[in-house]
């Protein structure tokens, strides 16, 4: 039984429609989306998902238009997003009228202007703050915490204690047959991982001063997003410091890499670009560890809950935090990872890194940050709301 009182529970989940779900690129919240919306269906629920018309799902979809914005060569998202959420959310509510919902799941947890006329309806509306907490965020909870008719979860301890320590808080998931641990240790090659948008929160710029400091190649993999971010990043704090930039022989450089026949330097920093699902397996399981130490960038709060963390110790690869970040919550030392409170700390602890067995990490990995688990909180989370409304 996977709700209260019905046969089936009957569930609007509604994503924000600046990227299709899945991502055809970059974008770590809508491939929880993806994994999460899969995974309920799976598990029973009568679920239709609320995205941009060119999202290749497999579940019940309803369009809130015609393609995600961000396909637009021309929409920069700090300068449109107030101009075309308007029309979307007029459509978005249209749609959901045309059917009765049990509840109401929204991921786009921005959009105070949706938030508001969803609460209208009788039907209970479950915000998920999939992001670090900004001042929007925090407007949004304190405008809509006393209604009645709007519940709010977080991804990360974390992540809710500012807001509400009481709050329920979900961690992440992945599907696990995704990603995969070396078969053996040997085959790690000796370089680190970092991943993510070009952005200071993602830590890049620390990663190229650890690589130097320790000796040890460093592969970046990034991505450029319109209208997100610094636009001068990459261009002074990044681009000025690579070594190499293997990014037009990609497949070569993967092939040589893990035939062991690449020849790594001693704190080389190496460009591959923006990677394919394949291609970041491919990185993930090789590296010798992946960084998230963005928080020794940027003071303010960088991700809630990481598909970094997931995706890596899934791959059986540990994680080099920071304290004071999710990484803390999320990294089981001597486990899954290390976290550290300033660099000098790595040098003498990289040893660590190097006796945690993938297999164990990938266990943890699985044991906590599966799509599965994550699916399960999820039906918990909505019968206990249901439970409250049928009080």
């Amino acid at each position: 039984m996977n709700q209260i009182g019905r046969e089936k529970l009957k569930v609007a989940l509604i994503a924000a429609p600046y990227v299709s779900i899945p991502p055809f690129g970059y974008g770590g919240a809508e491939r929880r989306i993806d994994a999460l919306s899969k995974e309920l269906v799976k598990k029973g629920i009568d679920l239709t998902l609320f995205a941009s018309g060119d999202s290749k799902t497999n579940v019940p979809l309803e369009k809130i238009c015609g393609r995600c914005l961000s396909s637009n060569k021309d929409y920069d998202h700090l300068r449109d997003k107030i101009k075309k959420l308007p029309n979307i959310n007029q459509r978005t509510i249209k749609l959901i009228d045309s059917q009765h919902y049990d509840l109401i799941n929204i991921h786009n947890y921005e959009n105070s202007d949706l938030i508001e006329k969803l609460s209208e309806r009788d039907t209970p509306v479950l915000v998920s703050v999939r992001h670090a907490l900004t001042p929007i965020i925090e407007e949004i909870y304190t405008q809509f915490k006393d209604n009645p008719n709007v519940y709010f979860h977080g991804v990360s301890q974390n992540q809710v204690q500012t807001l509400n320590p009481s709050m329920h808080f979900i961690y992440n998931g992945e599907n696990p047959i995704l990603y995969c641990p070396v078969d053996n240790i040997t085959k790690k090659r000796p370089f680190f991982f970092s991943i993510g948008n070009l952005n200071p929160i993602k830590g890049h710029s620390v990663a190229i001063n650890l690589a130097k400091k320790i000796g040890l190649d460093l592969v970046l993999s990034t991505e450029a997003l319109r209208g997100h971010g610094p636009e001068n990043y990459f261009k002074n704090k990044i681009k000025p410091r690579i070594d190499v930039d293997i990014s037009s022989y990609k497949e070569s450089f993967l092939k040589d890499m893990i035939c062991g026949e690449y020849s790594f330097g001693r704190g080389k920093i190496i460009n591959f670009g923006s990677s394919t699902d394949l291609e970041k397996k491919i990185l993930y399981q090789h590296a010798r560890f992946t960084q998230f130490l963005g928080k020794l960038e940027v003071e303010e709060s960088i991700d809630a809950c990481p598909g970094v963390i997931m995706e890596s110790l899934l791959s059986g690869t540990p994680i080099l935090g920071v304290k004071g970040s999710v990484s803390e919550e999320m990294v089981k030392e001597n486990i899954a990872g290390l976290n550290i409170s300033s660099l000098e700390e790595v040098p003498s602890r990289l040893m660590e890194l190097s006796y945690l067995d993938p297999n164990k990490i990938r266990s943890f990995a699985v044991e906590n940050y599966s799509s599965e688990i994550m699916a399960d909180n999820y039906i918990k989370l909505y019968n206990k709301i249901m439970g409250k409304k049928n009080c």
